[in-house]
């Protein structure tokens, strides 16, 4: 991406994580997708879908809305509007 923003629909976006193992990483945890989606899809969460796979099965998977089962994604997500709903850029993330 080199920093361009918004993403275009068909960008995927995967993050790892793993359980806390007295601060180092322990057993993989769930691994989050974020698909950009056509305009319209949910504009009022920058067209996102989110999905959460656990254990190489898809757990969750739906968009920001309320009462969609990954609404929390979008929810936090909310707070990075300005990077396209995004913590970074595609080339860096911007996690604490």
């Amino acid at each position: 991406m080199n920093g361009n923003l918004p993403f275009p629909a068909g960008s995927i976006l995967a993050k790892e994580s793993f359980v806390n193992n007295d601060g180092s990483p322990g057993d993989p945890g769930p691994l989050f997708i974020m698909e950009k989606r056509e305009a319209g899809y949910d504009s009022t969460n920058g067209d996102w879908k989110y999905a959460m796979i656990v254990n190489g099965k898809v757990a969750r998977v739906g968009n920001g809305m309320a009462g969609s089962p990954v609404q929390f994604c979008s929810a936090c997500h909310t707070a990075v509007k300005a990077t396209d709903y995004v913590y970074g850029t595609g080339t860096k993330m911007n996690l604490k």
